[in-house]
Parts: structure tokens; C-alpha cells; sequence
């Protein structure tokens, strides 16, 4: 049965649904069980398909690559940029490319996230792995980490679209702040899915940071364009 549960899974013929319950912390376990035993391993996913057309094996005897799918801002430890190996093995020594920017990354000391904890990897981490990176300077979520000889840059998810957006301002004049600003109405934006999906994002900046934040509607940048044409004389005089 079990052989044939997880050769269902793999074909995405079978879809395994666990009953659970995070709040009662009931079911976690069983679900870990499950994945473990019957989801297909990740040396077993097809080839990733690249931006330019290209592939790339998930196999740990390849070319490096990783793909940034979060970025945590920590008050204490920084920027925290989470990533999933695809191919190849990453250890702390290693210095990868950004394909997207160009840029070239140290990796560093590399850890895994245990809920909010961060604990040191000891070995190399292979396909399949979330590995937790620490400090790196132009690197963002949706960007490809590689071998800088053997390039690749995976083929971004779609996102949802942005149905609503709101200006952002600060609770108290006095608090500063380096957030990125619209370049028309000097804004501070933020965009989502609704009302809700917004106000979950303000609580928690206010919960994380202490960030009391007033939620404002954006302003609207009028332009003006030139639609006819003149010529005209006129002298200076100094």
C-alpha cells in the first residue's frame, strides 16, 4: 500500500490530505510522517526549467543553484535571506553568483530555521534543503544564486496580483524610517491581495518591530503631456 500511495503522489495521481490543527499543535507530527514517507524526494523532481530556456538536474553532483523564495527582516540578525538548493551542494566557503543583478554573494555561516530559532548547518546541504543565509548585500527574494561558471536563473512563480494598495506613514512624525518611497508622490506603498491581507501585515511589523503604522489612501499622480506643437522668437537681455 505504501508503495503504491507514493508512486500515486509522484504521478500526481493521489493528493495525501492531513488533518491537523496548529493551534492545538495536534497533527504535526503525522503530517512530517506523511511527507517523509510518501512525497517523492527531491533528487526525483524534473529538470528546472530557466529563464532563457535552459535546465538544470536536481542532482547533488551538479553545478550549484539556489532559489531566494524569502527574506526576513530580524531585528537582531539582519536581513535573513531563505533559500531552496536545487542543484549541487552549498557549504559556508563558497561564493555564488547573482544571476539576476550580477552581483557575486559570500555565503558565510549557513543555517536552518526550527521555528524562530536558527541552528548552524554542520555538513553541505543538498537538493531539496532551506538553507537561512545571513547578510548578503544585493540578494532578494526571487533571485538566482549559482555556480558563477555554470549560470542559471530560475524561471520566477507567477505572483497573485495586487488588488489594493496603501500609503504607509508612521504613528509619531519623529520616527524615521529607510523604506523605499514612490517616486512620484514620495509614498511609502504597500500592496496585496485585500483589506485583510494588509492589516495582517501591519500587526505584524507592529507585534516584530514595535512599528505603530497608519494606514493612509495613496495620493494620485496627475501628469500632464505636451500634445501640440509652436514655434517661437524671443531675444535676452542682460
Amino acid at each position: 500500500i505504501a508503495k503504491g500511495l507514493t508512486a500515486g503522489v509522484k504521478n500526481r495521481n493521489l493528493f495525501p490530505v492531513c488533518v491537523g490543527s496548529a493551534l492545538e499543535n495536534k497533527g504535526g507530527s503525522f503530517l512530517l510522517d506523511m511527507i517523509q514517507t510518501y512525497l517523492p524526494s527531491p533528487l526525483d523532481h524534473p529538470e528546472w526549467q530557466g529563464e532563457d530556456g535552459a535546465t538544470r538536474e536536481s542532482s547533488a553532483d551538479g553545478p550549484v543553484a539556489c532559489f531566494v523564495f524569502k527574506t526576513i527582516a530580524d531585528p537582531f540578525a539582519g536581513q535573513l535571506t531563505i533559500c531552496r538548493v536545487l542543484s549541487g551542494t552549498v557549504s559556508g566557503d563558497l561564493t555564488l553568483t547573482n544571476t539576476n543583478t550580477g552581483s557575486k554573494e559570500r555565503m558565510g555561516n549557513i543555517h536552518l530555521m526550527v521555528g524562530k530559532e536558527q541552528k548552524p548547518l554542520k555538513n553541505p546541504a543538498g537538493p531539496g534543503a532551506i538553507i537561512t543565509l545571513a547578510k548578503l548585500k544585493e540578494t532578494f527574494t526571487g533571485d538566482t544564486l549559482c555556480d558563477d561558471h555554470n549560470k542559471f536563473t530560475l524561471e520566477k512563480p507567477q505572483l497573485a496580483p495586487q488588488l489594493i494598495t496603501f500609503a504607509l506613514s508612521p504613528a509619531e512624525k519623529a520616527m524615521k524610517t529607510n523604506l523605499s518611497r514612490d517616486e512620484e508622490t514620495g509614498d511609502i506603498l504597500l500592496s496585496g491581495m485585500g483589506q485583510n491581507h494588509i492589516e495582517i501585515s501591519v500587526e505584524k511589523a507592529k507585534r516584530r518591530y514595535k512599528a505603530e503604522i497608519v494606514l493612509n489612501a495613496p495620493k494620485v499622480p496627475y501628469r500632464e503631456t505636451i500634445k501640440g506643437f509652436a514655434e517661437v522668437q524671443g531675444r535676452f537681455k542682460k
